[in-house]
């Protein structure tokens, strides 16, 4: 059982779980972290409307963070969001 439970903790530590704001705020904050410049979204979700409505948000999140890191006064296009030369 402990096994399972540290295999699922290490899981959760890359699950972004919640509202629009809430899943902004994570994917912002590991982005962060991490220096990821791009990300893959995978959903374990069964019901298929759920699943919809979760990879919309994760767009719509996407969005957002792309709108705002192409800001001309920002600069986070190139060292966030732009691959690696």
């Amino acid at each position: 059982m402990p096994h399972e439970r540290e295999i699922l903790k290490q899981v959760l530590t890359c699950a972004a779980i919640g509202s629009p704001l809430v899943v902004r705020k994570w994917l912002e904050a590991f982005i962060a972290r991490t220096g990821a410049n791009e990300l893959m979204i995978n959903s374990q979700i069964f019901s298929r409307s759920a699943r919809l409505r979760s990879y919309a948000i994760a767009a719509d999140v996407r969005d957002a963070l792309e709108s705002y890191a192409t800001r001309p006064h920002r600069g986070l296009a190139q060292t966030k969001y732009s691959p690696s030369p």
